[in-house]
């Protein structure tokens, strides 16, 4: 049965989807959330949501967005799922993998700004969850 995990940003989903083999997929939200012109597309997320599951018997495990209206979606259409963040004492270090990443400054900045309630609204959910550690990625805990 296919694992569908929705993971913070800088945890290491684009880099497993490249470094393991065929079953996983880093299936990234950009082109279901924003056109060419960066304009917001109206039917995101369930434009998002409807080529998931087309693609669900291709893989073992598809890594997700953990976007509200993501998560939002996934529990509409009651769909399973995995939520993997850090714990709320490491935005520090998820700051600097950003940084090294070459995250735009404004949006590293929304997301340290947002941080404390974005995590503490991730721990309100229902849904099967992880919390990493310090130094931890998803490679560490799905590999």
């Amino acid at each position: 049965m296919t694992k569908i995990i929705s993971a913070w940003p800088g945890t290491g989903k684009t880099y497993l989807g490249r470094n393991s083999d065929s079953t996983i997929i880093d299936f990234r939200s950009g082109l279901y959330s924003k056109d060419d012109e960066k304009i917001i597309n109206p039917n995101f997320p369930e434009n998002y949501i409807g080529a998931m599951k087309k693609i669900i018997p291709n893989y073992e495990i598809i890594l997700i967005s953990c976007h509200s209206v993501v998560i939002d979606a996934l529990e509409k259409e009651k769909i399973s799922y995995t939520l993997i963040y850090p714990e709320i004492f490491l935005k520090e270090e998820y700051i600097k993998r950003y940084k090294n990443r070459a995250n735009p400054e404004g949006w590293i900045q929304n997301v340290a700004n947002n941080w404390e309630k974005w995590i503490k609204d991730f721990d309100k959910l229902k849904c099967n969850k992880i919390k990493l550690q310090k130094g931890q990625y998803l490679s560490d805990i799905i590999c």
